[in-house]
C-alpha cells in the first residue's frame, strides 16, 4: 500500500520549528559563525542538498554553520548571513526580493550560488539592484543566470558578480553517500508536477497565453509517459524515486497506471543520491536529479523544463535530452553514455564551486 507524505511533512515541520529554536540558542551563546537559509524547511532533496552540501564544505575551513528556512530573516547576531542556492532571485513573488533586504537591513547578507529565473517587473528590477548593492558578494550557479541578472543591473554593480555553480556540485568526489551496486534493468525516474506556480509566472515573462501553457503541460506528461514506455518496451522495470513529498500525489494522479513502481518518499538527500546510483539509468525531469546522477556517473535521459536545465545540457552535449523548446515533442533516448565526458564536466562545476566557497571566507 502506498504512503502518503502528510504525516512525514507534519513531522518536518515542527521538528524544523524546533530546530531552529535551538539554533537560535546555540548563537546567543556562540556556537554558530554563519547562517545559511533557503528552502531548508521544505521537503524538496535539492534544497536539503544545497544547504548540507554548503555546511559541510564550510565545516572543512572550520566555519560552523547554521540552516534556516526562507521565513527566517533577523541574522543580525550572524558575521554573515547568507542565501543559499536555489531559484532565488526573480519578481514572481516580491516578498522574495524583499525579504532578501530585510537580512542586508538586520545584518551582512551574501547570496551563494543562486538562480536568477529573471525579471518582468519594473518593481522587481528596483529591488534587486538594491539587493545585489547591499550584498557582501554575490555568485550564481551559471551562465544563463548571470546574463539575466546583469541585464537589470548598473553597470558599477556587474563586476561584484561572479559566476560559480550550483553548491550540491561541492559534493562531488564526496563520501557522504553510499554507492550501490548497479541493478541491471531497473531505470528510476524523478518527475516534478505538470504545473507550477513558476510555469504561470513564465506566461507573463515569455508571452505565453493559456493556450500555449495547457497545451505544454499536455505534451510534457505526453512525452513523460511516451519515455517511461520506451524503457518498458524494451523490458526494463521503471522505479518513480520522489524528489519531494508532492512527486507522490504527481504519481498517483498521473503515472500510477502505468505498472510502475515508486521508492518510498526519503527526506534524506544522502539516500536518494545512494538510490539514483542503483540505477542503472534515470530519466530526470527535475533539476537535481541531472546533478545526483553527474554525481553518481549514472546515465540518464533528461526532460528540460527550465533555464537552469538547459544550462546544465549545454555543457552536456552527449546527453540524451527532450527539449522544452519544441514543445516538448518525444525522442527516443539514446543512452550509449560517454562517462568520461561527464565526469569532466562535473569535475569543472565541482571545482567553480569553490568560487562561493573563497567568497564566503573572504568576508568573515
Amino acid at each position: 500500500m502506498l504512503k502518503m507524505p502528510h504525516i512525514g511533512m507534519t513531522y518536518l515541520r515542527y521538528k524544523n520549528q524546533i530546530d531552529e529554536r535551538f539554533k537560535t540558542l546555540n548563537r546567543l551563546i556562540g556556537l554558530e559563525d554563519v547562517a545559511i537559509f533557503g528552502s531548508f524547511n521544505t521537503t524538496n532533496v535539492g534544497d536539503l542538498a544545497i544547504g548540507n552540501s554548503l555546511k559541510y564544505a564550510l565545516k572543512k575551513k572550520n566555519i560552523s554553520a547554521s540552516l534556516y528556512g526562507l521565513n527566517h530573516s533577523n541574522f543580525a547576531r550572524y558575521s554573515l548571513a547568507f542565501r543559499g542556492g536555489g531559484d532565488s532571485l526573480h519578481d514572481r513573488n516580491s516578498k522574495v526580493l524583499e525579504r532578501l533586504l530585510a537580512v542586508a537591513n538586520h545584518g551582512s547578507l551574501g547570496l551563494a550560488g543562486v538562480g536568477v529565473p529573471g525579471f518582468v517587473t519594473v518593481t522587481g528590477m528596483k529591488l534587486v539592484r538594491e539587493v545585489v548593492e547591499s550584498a557582501k558578494f554575490v555568485t550564481v550557479r551559471d551562465h544563463g543566470s548571470y546574463e539575466r541578472l546583469i541585464d537589470v543591473l548598473p553597470d558599477v554593480l556587474i563586476p561584484k558578480i561572479k559566476v560559480s555553480a550550483d553548491p550540491v556540485f561541492l559534493l562531488a568526489n564526496s563520501t557522504r553517500w553510499k554507492t550501490l551496486p548497479r541493478r541491471s534493468g531497473l531505470v528510476g525516474v524523478a518527475a516534478r508536477p505538470v504545473l507550477t506556480k513558476l510555469d504561470k509566472w513564465a506566461m507573463e515573462k515569455l508571452n505565453w497565453s493559456e493556450n500555449d501553457i495547457t497545451e505544454r503541460a499536455s505534451n510534457y506528461l505526453a512525452t513523460l509517459r511516451q519515455t517511461i514506455n520506451f524503457f518498458q518496451d524494451q523490458g526494463q522495470e521503471v522505479l518513480f524515486i520522489p524528489f519531494e513529498a508532492e512527486d507522490v500525489f504527481f504519481y498517483q494522479r498521473e503515472l500510477a497506471d502505468m505498472k510502475i513502481r515508486i521508492a518510498k518518499y526519503e527526506p534524506d538527500p544522502f539516500k536518494v543520491m545512494s538510490t539514483v546510483s542503483s540505477m542503472e539509468a534515470m530519466i530526470c525531469v527535475r533539476y537535481h536529479s541531472i546533478i545526483f546522477s553527474m554525481l553518481t556517473d549514472t546515465p540518464m535521459h533528461v526532460i528540460s523544463y527550465a533555464d537552469k536545465c538547459d544550462s546544465l545540457l549545454d555543457k552536456l552535449p552527449h546527453i540524451s535530452s527532450t527539449d522544452r523548446k519544441s514543445m516538448y515533442e518525444f525522442r527516443e533516448p539514446n543512452l550509449s553514455y560517454e562517462p568520461h565526458k561527464t565526469r569532466a564536466v562535473t569535475n569543472s562545476l565541482s571545482q567553480a564551486t569553490q568560487i562561493t566557497i573563497e567568497s564566503i571566507v573572504s568576508v568573515l
